[in-house]
């Protein structure tokens, strides 16, 4: 087994191994913290909190029991904090930690951590959340089934490629979610407000091109110039390009309208597959920036609702009352709120007998209920045949759909929000997560992550040669991918 496939599991196993509820919701945390970035980042998120807290901390989530992770806005991890490098601060204190990830990485782990400005969380405590019966790692231990909110400045921000990338059509819109056309776009942060935080670049996050079961039984391998294409929405009907499967192999596919699970501007997704298929907006000045095909509100109608119905979402949460139904005489490009629901929206376009295309993470594999699957891309595999992580192709070069991650902290008082340094117990907790956060047998327990060699270093110490990146966009989404050693 592939050393980061070893640490992953390692880990897994770790915190599976007597996973018992630990403090419950009915508990007065002694510490809350509110954390905010994208859903791609979720995931290693829940990782660093658990270290933090122990093997034996509840995990909590914003959709039902039988959703598991998937579709989560919004996630929670609450336990007993230990030393963490040396530091007791919190060791024996029932310690809270809640995440925000509903809408992307620029409102939630940008612009509200830069600005200090405050989100709306779910309450999870008290009688807003309800016990998973038998739940084990790493289903949650705990639903939100309440209603009650909490508006919180995050101490914490996790952003998916620099902040500079989030300009142009990757800034959401005020009013509306970033879903539809009316209404002023955000603006990015100015550099006044930037001089009071720091960027702490993490890992290399790896992203792909998730497709349902029906459009993998047809075809497998997409090209850059392709999903060009789809993404822009020159391409809205299958029949447009050519299968590689089966009786499909040379063939063009069947007819039927495109669908694409989608995320809407402000994810960092969005904005890793806007920049690297669509040269938008690095291409910008140069007149060679493709346009989205949701820049304007998306294409088609996705189809109608069906009766299937998410768990109640968040005040302003980018999410329908209901899923939609799909089928190939609507199509369109569908934005979802999070990871999670590409994930739900890929396996309802392939229960409604609908071919689906979607934007994806590779921290979001798919489970065994999950009837989607990776595609390969110019023939380069990031995800094995079994929806494995990989990581020999990344590490190579061949695939190199990832970009550098970002730990943002503020490091001066911004509207009287705590920031590092400030004496507080914000400070701490900053200081210790961001200690875990960078370490890389916490950062390799998550699927789809790389060490970067300007982070980490070329040659990289063992255990972890085999999970750095060769090659590196140092830190500019808009770069081509160099190899360093």
């Amino acid at each position: 087994m592939n050393t980061c496939l070893k640490l992953f599991a390692a880990a897994a196993a770790l915190l599976a191994a007597g996973k018992v509820l630990a403090v419950g919701p009915g508990t007065t945390p002694d510490y809350t913290f509110y954390l905010g970035g994208g859903s791609e980042q979720a995931p290693a998120v829940r990782q660093f909190a658990e270290t933090l807290l122990g093997a034996n901390a509840d995990v909590y989530t914003d959709q039902s029991c039988d959703s598991g992770l998937q579709g989560s806005n919004y996630t929670a991890v609450y336990g007993v904090g230990q030393v963490v490098d040396g530091d007791a601060s919190f060791a024996g204190k029932n310690v809270l930690i809640v995440y925000a990830g509903n809408g992307g990485g620029f409102p939630n782990g940008i612009a509200a951590l830069v600005n200090a400005t405050a989100i709306s969380y779910p309450n999870f405590l008290g009688a807003n959340s309800s016990a998973c019966l038998g739940a084990a790692y790493p289903n949650p231990t705990y639903a939100y089934t309440g209603t009650a909110t909490v508006n919180a400045v995050p101490v914490l921000g996790f952003a998916d490629e620099e902040i500079s990338l989030y300009t142009g059509v990757n800034l959401p819109f005020a009013y509306n979610n970033g879903k539809g056309s009316s209404g002023p776009a955000q603006t990015p942060p100015s550099k006044a407000a930037l001089n009071n935080v720091t960027a702490v670049p993490l890992y290399d996050l790896v992203y792909g091109v998730a497709i349902d079961s029906l459009l993998a039984a047809q075809k497998r391998n997409f090209s850059t110039a392709e999903l060009t294409a789809i993404l822009a929405g020159s391409y809205s009907d299958w029949n447009q390009l050519t299968g590689d499967q089966g009786g499909y192999a040379g063939a063009a596919l069947p007819g039927g309208a495109i669908t694409i699970i989608d995320r809407a501007a402000g994810s960092g997704v969005k904005a890793a597959f806007n920049s690297y298929f669509l040269h938008n907006p690095g291409a910008a000045l140069a007149g060679g920036a493709i346009p989205p095909a949701n820049a304007s509100g998306g294409y088609g109608d996705c189809g109608a609702p069906t009766a299937d119905s998410y768990a109640t979402p968040m005040p302003g949460a980018n999410l329908p009352g209901t899923v939609q139904g799909y089928d190939e005489s609507n199509g369109g490009d569908c934005a979802q709120s999070s990871d999670g629901n590409v994930q739900i929206g890929l396996d309802n376009a392939n229960t409604d007998g609908a071919r689906a295309i979607g934007i994806l993470s590779l921290s979001y594999p798919p489970g065994s209920a999950d009837t989607y699957q990776f595609a390969t891309l110019n023939g380069a595999a990031a995800m094995g045949s079994i929806d494995v992580f990989t990581p020999a192709l990344v590490q190579s070069g061949a695939y190199d759909l990832f970009y550098t991650a970002l730990l943002l902290y503020r490091k001066a008082s911004v509207g009287g929000a705590p920031y590092e340094g400030d004496g507080s117990a914000y400070s701490q907790f900053i200081t210790d997560f961001a200690y875990l956060a960078r370490q890389p047998v916490n950062q390799l327990a998550t699927p789809g992550i790389m060490l970067d060699p300007i982070i980490g270093g070329s040659p990289f110490t063992q255990p972890y040669g085999q999970c750095i990146a060769k090659g590196t966009h140092n830190q500019n989404s808009t770069s081509p991918l160099q190899l360093v050693y």
